[in-house]
């Protein structure tokens, strides 16, 4: 048992979850394992944050401010970084 902050949202417990994650995959054989496609990143942004709140990782508020501050940095790396090439 490994000791963690009480509140979901907490990063703390993301990184309890990711260590434990390859552990739980061991021995899954390729056929058993599910893909996703999405038609844009939105959406699977809006998927993963529902599973997120679904599995107790985070609260509602905390996925929808991630969302937004995710947007807002692609937005900035789109303007400043990536240039058309000619």
């Amino acid at each position: 048992m490994t000791a963690t902050i009480s509140a979901p949202a907490a990063a703390n417990g993301r990184s309890q979850s990711c260590r434990r994650l390859p552990a739980c995959l061991r021995g899954r054989r390729r056929e058993d394992q599910v893909r996703r496609s999405f038609t844009s990143f939105t959406q699977a942004a809006d998927e993963n944050g529902v599973s997120h709140i679904y599995n107790g990782f985070h609260f509602r508020d905390a996925v929808n401010n991630g969302i937004k501050h995710g947007r807002k940095i692609a937005d900035r790396a789109v303007r400043h970084f990536l240039r058309p090439v000619h």
